[in-house]
């Protein structure tokens, strides 16, 4: 059988847990991004990056931290590329907001091709931002009256 059709077979990689420590849930955690795939939770889809170990078992990173989403998103991996995520443990700032920090970098020369649509993976898995955006009327052109000047030396 192919490597391929065994894959069919495989269910979801194990599930990163830095918050849990241990050999099973390295912090960083380095490794070869596979893919991005979304998945079901009682609080609704969530996407879930594949990350492969230099040992060859994978890791599923949920991306159900904002911070850690937004940081995928800014790093753009595509499958194949080397990634590292590092958890940062949940973080107090001056103003009282309590977050989950997450550090995100991607082993690549500046200016690769990309194939994924991150814009996409910013939001929820079922949203499209872009289809109830509102729309700015269209100008209409502006006509100067016959024998009316135009003065063109405006002074800024």
């Amino acid at each position: 059988m192919s490597d391929f059709a065994s894959s069919l077979d495989q269910s979801l990689a194990q599930a990163w847990r830095p918050d849990q420590g241990g050999e099973d849930n390295p912090n960083p955690l380095i490794g070869t991004f596979v893919e991005m795939t979304s998945a079901s939770t009682a609080y609704g889809a969530c996407w879930v990056a594949t990350v492969r170990l230099e040992d060859g078992s994978e890791r599923a990173v949920w991306l159900m931290h904002t911070v850690l989403r937004n940081e995928m998103s800014k790093a753009r991996p595509q499958s194949g590329e080397r990634i590292g995520i590092k958890y940062h443990g949940k973080i107090s700032t001056n103003g009282g907001n309590d977050y989950v920090g997450y550090r995100v970098k991607v082993d690549r020369p500046l200016g690769s091709g990309e194939a994924i649509d991150w814009d996409r993976i910013g939001g929820a898995p079922e949203s499209t931002p872009l289809d109830n955006e509102p729309q700015a009327p269209a100008r209409e052109p502006v006509t100067v009256p016959a024998g009316v000047s135009v003065d063109d030396d405006i002074p800024f």
